[in-house]
């Protein structure tokens, strides 16, 4: 949450946010102008991504080419001083972020860029006049490179003439931007319209030598995309549950699916299905909790489960050779002297070691929800810890709203 000039809290969603971006630029742009150097400073503003239309294609944030994902706000004010001549206009050609680059340089060192595979332009020459606009159309290259980081495939190309994009896939996609905004009806190869296109675009793909694109495993990609939704507030359990228990049929051998179906079991206080999925994963540890939470007798436990024997015993301090959980060992100790003088004491011990745990398992949800475009090394989403599944129980269910506000706040 961010908060205006007037100290009131700005909306959470995408208004907000350029709203913020709006007041941020307008006082940058005040405090150059009152210190003099507006007229003597570039100033470039540069978005970083676009706004996907996943929900129009399958498509993934992290490898879509499709305009929706590649083209972003680009503004250049020059350095110069006031003139009558035109202060501002825009240019309807396609540039890249090479073409920024190049620019930079030029402004910096005052070379100029030498002649590449594929043409580019510093943009110096469009800001004191339109006649760069007279410049022959070429190609710009797009690349993704993420399913090849993830090692779900190669990278990704696209080129882009003109009005035309040509996405190369395992089948070459060509689309003309000019009738199909959304991009969601390709021509034909075949098409006479885009023979002598189609014959250029090949050329220049055979002498960058790029591959077309392959990916290694579409259910990775549904495993993405079902993420997206199911830990998202207003995503509906039930219908994203069905769509997660179809995904554990299919790939039976991904653990990290089956924990998020236990957790959602658990979200979803279905303790009669989490005990036959413990069961079917010959999952020993899931299975004690279900048959706890429905009151049936459970096998005598050692290790940590142990405890659960002795919860009410406030002599007991859990040995690290028979526990060595030391979130859990804090979570006994706080639940077993509940109602005693130390109980607050073990409390606040416990719940600020569960925040980290609570900040890392978040800090993956949100990565896989933005189709993993951060470097983040989790394993959180691997498994349920025993505090988790603990604090599941509905014998621990004020602990748990306990948790939950303190997390929260």
């Amino acid at each position: 949450e961010t908060k205006d000039q007037l100290g009131q809290l700005r909306g959470r969603g995408y208004q907000g946010q350029v709203q913020e971006l709006d007041e941020s630029l307008y006082g940058l742009f005040r405090q150059m102008k009152s210190d003099k150097r507006w007229d003597n400073t570039f100033v470039i503003l540069l978005g970083l991504n676009g706004r996907p239309q996943t929900d129009l294609r399958a498509e993934l944030e992290g490898t879509s080419l499709y305009s929706s994902n590649t083209e972003v706000a680009l503004l250049i004010k020059p350095a110069r001083k006031k003139r009558d001549l035109g202060l501002q206009w825009k240019m309807d050609r396609n540039v890249s972020l090479v073409d920024v680059g190049v620019t930079l340089r030029e402004i910096v060192t005052g070379d100029k860029v030498e002649d590449q595979e594929l043409p580019v332009y510093s943009l110096l020459e469009f800001l004191d006049s339109l006649e760069g606009e007279r410049k022959k159309d070429r190609f710009i290259l797009h690349e993704s490179g993420w399913a090849r980081w993830h090692g779900k495939g190669s990278v990704r190309f696209a080129l882009r003439e003109g009005h035309l994009l040509f996405i190369n896939d395992e089948k070459l996609k060509v689309f003309n931007t000019y009738v199909d905004h959304f991009e969601s009806a390709p021509f034909l190869e075949e098409n006479p319209a885009t023979q002598s296109a189609l014959q250029r675009t090949s050329e220049v793909i055979e002498r960058l030598k790029l591959r077309r694109w392959e990916v290694d495993s579409k259910e990775e990609i549904e495993k993405l995309e079902l993420a997206t939704h199911l830990w998202k507030e207003s995503s509906s359990q039930l219908h994203y549950g069905a769509q997660l228990n179809r995904l554990v049929k299919d790939n039976s051998s991904d653990e990290e699916l089956k924990v998020w179906m236990a957790e959602n079991l658990l979200q979803k206080g279905s303790w009669d299905s989490f005990k036959k999925v413990s069961l079917k994963n010959k999952n020993e540890e899931w299975l004690f909790f279900a048959k706890r939470a429905l009151k049936e007798t459970n096998k005598k436990q050692k290790g940590c489960l142990g405890l659960f024997e002795r919860l009410r015993d406030t002599s007991l301090t859990p040995n690290p050779k028979t526990c060595d959980d030391r979130l859990f060992v804090d979570l006994f100790l706080w639940l077993s002297h509940r109602g005693e003088k130390k109980e607050v004491f073990y409390q606040r011990k416990f719940l600020k070691k569960y925040r980290w745990r609570a900040l890392d398992r978040k800090i993956a949800k949100l990565n896989y929800q933005n189709h993993k475009i951060w470097n983040v090394k989790s394993k959180s989403l691997n498994r349920l810890d025993l505090s988790t599944l603990t604090l599941y129980l509905p014998e621990f269910y004020k602990e748990k709203r306990v948790v939950e506000k303190f997390l929260k706040n």
